[in-house]
């Protein structure tokens, strides 16, 4: 044997630590740590159920934490309650790490409520295609002469006239084929007018349509920033909270 080997002995030998016997014949109750992998085999048994599951002694971790985000992005809904810490049999609760919690749930419930407004849209709705019909046929059609007939009886063709410029200038751009040109002059003493107003009307709300569209890509990125940030605050939050629960000194001090 080495004199190496011998201090590494010696050493180890010091840094024992010597369990003290149990005195007296009361019975010693031992809370077990949870589990990692049992708790994420716990957690998809609970999400593939029916109904509302309870799960106790749960393990949090890095791998369980990311098993609940995975459940909460595939529309579960899940109360965590790992603020929650056992001494004996009471429940303590660190007022700090609740504060934070309640800021983080503001986060993802704002971030929800952005998911929920209006979606990308591609197309005009039937509305908003009565609408521009309105404010056309309320510009050209005011003082004419023909108004009663062509928003009366002939209504259908007036709306179907502008729809087929609507769709020509999807497939051509502002520049009309000459025979749809043609058939409008057939049917609309003002067709230079109305063929204008048409054409103005669409381009304002394919501005709008874009714009909109626009806002919803950004909504939908801070939507998901904010959800980041409230788990960074819940995790960072516990991290910070196991140190101090298991340093009795620093938590006085807080």
């Amino acid at each position: 044997m080495t004199n190496e080997s011998t201090a590494w002995e010696v050493e180890t030998l010091e840094n024992l630590y010597h369990v003290p016997k149990a005195s007296g014949k009361e019975p010693i109750v031992v809370t077990v740590p949870g589990s990692k992998s049992i708790t994420n085999r716990a957690l998809l048994l609970a999400a593939l159920s029916e109904g509302p599951c309870l799960l106790k002694g749960v393990l949090f971790s890095d791998d369980s934490r990311a098993v609940l985000s995975c459940l909460e992005e595939l529309g579960f809904e899940l109360e965590i309650r790992e603020k929650e810490k056992f001494r004996g049999n009471e429940i303590f609760m660190n007022p700090y790490v609740v504060q934070m919690d309640k800021f983080a749930d503001s986060l993802k419930h704002l971030s929800k409520t952005f998911l929920k407004l209006e979606g990308y849209k591609g197309t005009f709705t039937k509305e908003e295609l009565e609408e521009m019909f309105e404010k056309v046929t309320d510009k050209v059609c005011r003082n004419c002469e023909n108004r009663e007939m062509c928003l009366g009886e002939k209504r259908v063709y007036t709306y179907q006239a502008m729809h087929e410029i609507l769709c020509a200038a999807v497939e051509y751009g502002a520049e009309l084929n000459i025979e749809l040109k043609r058939k409008l002059k057939s049917q609309c003493i003002l067709a230079p007018r109305f063929l204008r107003e048409t054409l103005e009307v669409f381009e304002n709300a394919k501005e709008i349509l874009m714009w909109n569209n626009r806002m919803v890509q950004n909504r939908e990125g801070y939507a998901g920033q904010l959800k980041s940030f409230a788990k960074m605050i819940q995790y960072t939050t516990r991290e910070l909270d196991a140190g101090i629960f298991e340093d009795e000194h620093m938590e006085k001090r807080l």
